[in-house]
């Protein structure tokens, strides 16, 4: 979990402004701190650091000639396979983070980068020569990104609270998301603050200098691309033959399943700093759960039947009696920016800071509530 932030247009905000937006994003990006500005534009990026753990995976991040910069957040799940491809063209690469590869896709398709990528992101690119800015956002919306339009130019940042400190950002709700919420007991997809808007999963923004101003357009990512996207045509379409690979019959869809799953895990299993996979020098399975004092809640007596069943090395740890307090409650309700109906976060952030303490990446099983029962 990283922290982006930045802002573009013909009247660029200073100093201070990239700086206290970097210390409000600290908490996402406790082990490295980069700020790039330009005339038109800036990036900054606070870095939680997971696949290559050296400076040339510091961001703002760019291409081998200086000129496509970028700051992001999240997982390439693809970005082996991509790097490949890049590299049989000649691009050059300088270290082993996956962000890198998106400056360098830029160059080969700026119009639809945001499709070629599998995994969950959200970022920011820029193009000093062009003076033209890129925002996206996974298409299931996994990492968060919102921003903020003004008449001289745009600004965006992964939290809410990034954004309050600009000259001109107001904290007033506007009626409509509260609406949403009270009928729909999640956030809602419209403006959320007067001026802030939370980009829509898989939407990109794109945003260029126009005379003494600017404009932008928002689009959607393409949901399906490559050879994937061809077979749904060919599905979707209505011929009436398909391709003798194609079966759209429960089976052959489980048979596709099975054959994708190791795969998928394996793009997430990718070498990390104390990661959850497995101890260095040892392919076995680390697996934890919380031990909550309440009998009726804790599902310990579960999580080591499934950890003994499968092989793992299991860890069960204490929750923390002083959890849940006002204070914590609020503070942790401080990181959405915006109302939240979904309790399950106390929970899950119970268990993440225990687990920190152990490993910096891990896979979740989320089962919800009463998908388990002692018998």
């Amino acid at each position: 979990m990283c922290g982006i932030a930045g802002w573009f247009g013909s009247a660029p905000l200073g100093a201070v402004h990239a700086e206290e937006m970097a210390r409000r994003l600290r908490h996402r990006g406790p082990d490295a701190k980069g700020i790039r500005s330009w005339d038109a534009a800036t990036l900054v990026h606070t870095r939680l650091s997971i696949i290559d753990l050296t400076p040339t995976g510091d961001q703002p991040l760019s291409d081998e000639d200086g000129r496509i910069w970028t700051v992001f957040n999240g997982e390439i799940y693809n970005h082996r396979e991509l790097r490949h491809q890049l590299e049989s063209r000649g691009h050059v690469f300088r270290g082993r983070s996956d962000t890198e590869v998106l400056p360098h896709l830029y160059q080969e398709s700026p119009a639809d980068l945001p499709g070629k990528l599998r995994g969950m992101f959200a970022f920011a690119l820029y193009d000093s020569a062009d003076r033209r800015l890129l925002l996206s956002r996974d298409r299931f919306g996994i990492k968060p990104l919102f921003y903020a339009v003004f008449r001289e130019g745009i600004a965006f940042a992964s939290e809410v609270r990034a954004l309050l400190c600009l000259p001109g950002v107001t904290s007033a709700w506007t009626s409509r998301p509260l609406r949403l919420h009270r009928s729909h007991l999640r956030p809602g997809s419209a403006d959320l603050l007067q001026g802030i808007r939370a980009l829509e999963p898989g939407t990109s923004l794109e945003a260029t200098i126009l005379g003494g101003g600017f404009r932008y357009r928002l689009k959607p990512i393409s949901l399906l691309g490559g050879a994937a996207g061809s077979l749904a045509v060919a599905v979707l379409g209505g011929r009436a033959s398909r391709p003798s690979h194609v079966d759209c019959g429960a089976c052959t869809a489980r048979e596709r399943r099975a054959r994708r799953l190791p795969a998928q895990r394996r793009d997430r299993l990718v070498p990390r700093e104390r990661g959850g996979a497995g101890r260095p020098g040892t392919r076995k399975l680390r697996t934890f759960n919380v031990r909550f004092p309440d009998a009726e809640y804790d599902e310990t007596w579960a999580a080591c039947m499934v950890a003994k069943a499968i092989g793992t090395e299991h860890e069960t740890l204490e929750f923390q009696a002083a959890s849940g307090t006002w204070d914590e409650v609020c503070g942790l309700l401080a990181h959405t920016g915006q109302p939240f109906a979904d309790t399950s976060v106390f929970a899950v952030n119970a268990v993440a800071r225990l687990m920190r303490q152990r490993v910096k990446v891990a896979l979740s099983g989320d089962g919800g509530d009463g998908s388990v029962r002692r018998v």
